[in-house]
């Protein structure tokens, strides 16, 4: 999968599904009833429209349950969100939301670093916007897990 895909189009999500599942050989033990072949083709926008393969609902699902988060993103971008993994909030007391904190602060610093480290060459690889697009979304799922237990204050003991 080495020609370059627009990350909006059906062929890129597919094949950013791929990677973030570990690449085609995890995706053929995922999907045991589709070649390689196939599932190259499920990539190609070059093919033919006779020629080109369309994974269905339940090997989306399959892919997405195996860590392609892409494929949910995608269809929440389509519908004008963003999807954002979300941490379970729950009675908060004031370590709970200094550690928190602290969480957000090292995971930000740590998307800004790879952000910076990334852009560096003045070039993106697919490698790199799919790291930056996680660390990103990792500091959105920190701080609304941090606003989860915000309401909590008082509840476990936080003054």
């Amino acid at each position: 999968m080495t020609k370059p895909r627009c990350p909006t189009t059906r062929w890129g999500v597919v094949g950013m599904a791929y990677e973030e599942v570990g690449g085609l050989d995890q995706v053929l033990v995922i999907l045991p009833n589709r070649k390689r072949g196939w599932l190259y083709a499920a990539t190609d926008p070059d093919l033919e429209d006779h020629q080109q393969a369309r994974l269905n609902h339940d090997e989306l699902r399959a892919l997405t349950k195996m860590g392609a988060v892409c494929i949910a993103s995608d269809f929440a971008r389509l519908a004008g969100m963003q999807l954002v993994a979300l941490e379970t909030g729950g009675p908060a007391d004031a370590n709970t939301i200094m550690l928190r904190f602290a969480e957000l602060m090292r995971e930000t610093a740590e998307a800004v670093r790879a952000g910076a480290e990334a852009v560096a060459d003045n070039r993106l690889t697919r490698r790199e916007v799919i790291n930056m697009r996680k660390q990103l979304l990792e500091v959105v799922g920190v701080a609304n897990g941090l606003l989860a237990d915000l309401p909590h204050i008082g509840e476990g003991g936080a003054e």
